[in-house]
Order: structure tokens, then C-alpha cells, then sequence
């Protein structure tokens, strides 16, 4: 037992030695066929690192690889660049322990047969580690700590801590030649999105309504980003009648009874649309809309990547990690200042979240205003 300790003990001081070395860029390590991995299952993370990726198919036209979520890899293929997208198979519920970690044998069999020279993880999770291990690569990069499986990356990204998450992604971009900081990207949908848009916005308002269209997003990935439906159906119902507005419900079929809260709150919902879209239409009716209200949410940062005013509610969230990063038309709003020693674990079990509860319809309505308000492109397509 007392060797076998000394044997682990001596492997983890050799890994931290490794880690410590500066990581090299990529040219310096020869790397000719470089595959990016982002198997993060949260829409969000993903859409955050987007620009990052995109920098990277820049630098390595026609010999980069990304890997991301099945269920993503269509937003992927419309950043600029030639990359080969790959969809790794979204993490089944079912699966536990040891097996939601185990990568499947026909995206290992593409990986030997690519023959990648270098595999950098953007996610950093166990189960990208064990992707990164199998691709059999020379150079094997990720970031450190974010798992103890990270002492198994050969170089490792040590971005300084209380970073937003998408100067974490950029980081990496110490691995290029120049390392300068990413375009930020604008997604245009493709014409066969545009097209269904246009036939489900006919079909549902009419050919002739050109009334605005407010979207709003009542959903979220955790319930302690939820701001209470009701309020949302009562600052929309004020909105629509001020403004002359069509609103638009989004969320996934299992955040239907959330949706159905929100209408149930307002008195008139003539003009209420309750939508379960596939990603390529909701970033065409992004294209045509005139702002989006959300909790913080996956759609929030898919609104991110077009030109749409984004008016998103935080709770106990750290809004400095995780705000839509976009610079222009974006409005944060919160109920109590987050509590610095409130800690994520207690938030997460606890039915008294201040920064949620606190805020009043009043300042979502002033908010809501202002992004109605602001100058955005003319919508295309049908309004």
C-alpha cells in the first residue's frame, strides 16, 4: 500500500513539473492537424467560446477539426473559416457513473484516422479529458485544475481566476502565432431557416402584421435563475399594450408549464405565440425580432452573436463571469446586490433568493424600455 501511495505521489509531482512548463505555441510543436474540443452539453459555454473558435478555423484553414455537441453543431457550421465540424453524441441521462465518461468507439475510430498532431480542450471536463487521451495526439492541451484528469494534458492554459468566461475561452489564443483577441462573430441563419420563418410567422399573424415582435425566454438551466412567470406575463402584457407588440414564448417542450404560467398572467393573449423552435429558426426569428427578455439562459447568448437588444435578469449568478459579453445593447438587471458569501451550494438548495425576489416588475419594465427603445438594424425578412 505505502509504495503503491509513493508511485501515485511521485506521478503527481512529475505532472505538476509538466504543468508548469510555459505552454508553446503552436507552430513551435508542429502542429499540422490541430483538433478543438467543446463537448460542453451547455448551449451557453459554447456560444461563449464561439468567437474563439473561430479565430482558430482562421488560422488553420482546412486543417482544423471541431468537436461539439450533436445538438450544436449546426450553429458551429456557420462561423467563417473551412473547418470540419464533428458531432460528439449528446451525454445521455442515463448513463452514470464511469460509462458517462467512456467515449464512443466510432468517434475514437475518427480520431485514428485523422491523425491530429495536437488536441486543445475547451472544455476541460473528465469525460473531454478521456476524448483528448484517445485521440492519441503528440500534444495534448487543456486547461489546469478544472479536473484532476487535467495532470494528463502534456501542456496546460492557466488563466488568471475571476475572468469572464469567454476571456477564460480567449486564453487560448496564447497558442497562435500573434494571439491577438478574436473578431466577434454575427451568425446569419441560412436561407432554408429564413424561409421556415417566414411561412410559421405568415401562418401564425398573418401576411400583412409588421407589428414588432418581443421574445421573451422564461426558462433556465437551474431554478435558481428563475424570475416568477407571472411578473414576466404581467411586464409583457404592459409592453404589448403600450407598444403595439407581438410576443413571442420560447422554451424547450419540457419548460412548456413555465410558458403556460406566463400566458396565464395575462388578461389579453391574442398576440401570444407559445414557440418550441430547432436553434437554426430561433436565430431567424433573432433576425426579425425587436429585443429578447430572458433569465440568464443559452438563448440570451445565441442573441449575443446577432444584432438583437438583449435585456437578461440575473440572480445568484455572477453577472462579471457569465453576462452576454457583447458590447452594445445588452442590459443586465438584478433585484439585491449578490452577496459575495452567499456561495453557489447554498443559493442552489435555498428558496430565498434575494437578487431574484427582490427585483420588481418595475425595473424589468424600465429595462425593457430601454432595449425597445434603443437602435438596432431593421429586422429582415418578414416582421
Amino acid at each position: 500500500m505505502a509504495s503503491g501511495v509513493l508511485r501515485w505521489n511521485g506521478l503527481q509531482h512529475v505532472s505538476e513539473k509538466l504543468m508548469q512548463r510555459p505552454v508553446p505555441k503552436l507552430v513551435e510543436l508542429g502542429t499540422r492537424r490541430l483538433l478543438l474540443a467543446n463537448i460542453d452539453h451547455h448551449l451557453g459555454n459554447l456560444l461563449i467560446s464561439m468567437p474563439v473558435i473561430q479565430a482558430f478555423a482562421e488560422r488553420f484553414e482546412g486543417s482544423l477539426d471541431v468537436m461539439v455537441d450533436e445538438r450544436y453543431a449546426c450553429l458551429v457550421r456557420l462561423l467563417a473559416g473551412r473547418m470540419r465540424v464533428l458531432a460528439y453524441p449528446a451525454q445521455g441521462r442515463r448513463r452514470r457513473g464511469i460509462r458517462q465518461n467512456l467515449v464512443p468507439a466510432v468517434i475514437v475510430a475518427g480520431m485514428w484516422r485523422r491523425h491530429y498532431d495536437t488536441v486543445l480542450d475547451l472544455y476541460g471536463g473528465t469525460r473531454s479529458v478521456v476524448l483528448a487521451m484517445s485521440a492519441l495526439a503528440r500534444a495534448r492541451i487543456g486547461y489546469a485544475a478544472q479536473t484532476k484528469m487535467s495532470r494528463l494534458y502534456t501542456h496546460t492554459i492557466a488563466p488568471p481566476p475571476g475572468l469572464h468566461a469567454f476571456d477564460r475561452y480567449c486564453a487560448a489564443l496564447q497558442l497562435l502565432e500573434d494571439g491577438r483577441p478574436p473578431a466577434w462573430p454575427l451568425l446569419r441563419p441560412p436561407a432554408e431557416a429564413d424561409q421556415a420563418m417566414d411561412a410559421r410567422l405568415k401562418a401564425e399573424f398573418g401576411v400583412e402584421d409588421d407589428r414588432p415582435i418581443l421574445v421573451l425566454h422564461p426558462g433556465a438551466g437551474h431554478v435558481y435563475r428563475l424570475w416568477p412567470a407571472e411578473r414576466f406575463g404581467r411586464v409583457c402584457e404592459r409592453l404589448m399594450h403600450e407598444l403595439g407588440l407581438r410576443l413571442i414564448i420560447i422554451g424547450t417542450p419540457p419548460e412548456r408549464p413555465l410558458m403556460e404560467q406566463v400566458v396565464s398572467a395575462m388578461g389579453d393573449s391574442r398576440d401570444v405565440r407559445l414557440w418550441h423552435l430547432p436553434l437554426l429558426e430561433l436565430l431567424a426569428l433573432f433576425t426579425r425580432a425587436r429585443m429578447i427578455l430572458s433569465n440568464e439562459s443559452g438563448p440570451t447568448h445565441l442573441a449575443s452573436l446577432t444584432e438583437l437588444p438583449i435585456v437578461t435578469i440575473f440572480g445568484p449568478t455572477r453577472e462579471e463571469l457569465w453576462r452576454p459579453k457583447r458590447t452594445s445593447n445588452v442590459w443586465t438587471v438584478r433585484g439585491a446586490p449578490c452577496d459575495p458569501g452567499c456561495g453557489h451550494a447554498r443559493c442552489a438548495a435555498s428558496s430565498q433568493w434575494k437578487c431574484l425576489t427582490q427585483l420588481t416588475e418595475q425595473q424589468v419594465y424600465e429595462a425593457a424600455r430601454s432595449g425597445l427603445a434603443a437602435e438596432s438594424p431593421r429586422p429582415t425578412g418578414s416582421r
